[in-house]
């Protein structure tokens, strides 16, 4: 389970073995969130705007690295 950034108390990471659909996890203290490495849909979860956009940015950005972490 790679931690993959971190930033302003959060981080994201991508558990290996994981059910569903490709995701990463967005987690901090108070919040967590399941984001889709495909379309950028938080699956279920929230955080605050801030920190998603981040998210988002990252996985926009390292989409086919994600797709093949996940897929190993």
């Amino acid at each position: 389970m790679p931690t993959l950034l971190v930033f302003n108390g959060f981080k994201l990471r991508l558990y290996f073995g994981d059910h569903g659909v490709p995701h990463v996890h967005l987690i901090s203290a108070d919040c967590a969130a399941v984001i889709a490495i495909e379309t950028g849909e938080v699956i279920t979860g929230d955080a605050p705007a801030a920190a998603l956009e981040t998210a988002h940015a990252y996985v926009a950005a390292n989409r086919d690295a994600l797709l093949t972490l996940w897929r190993k």
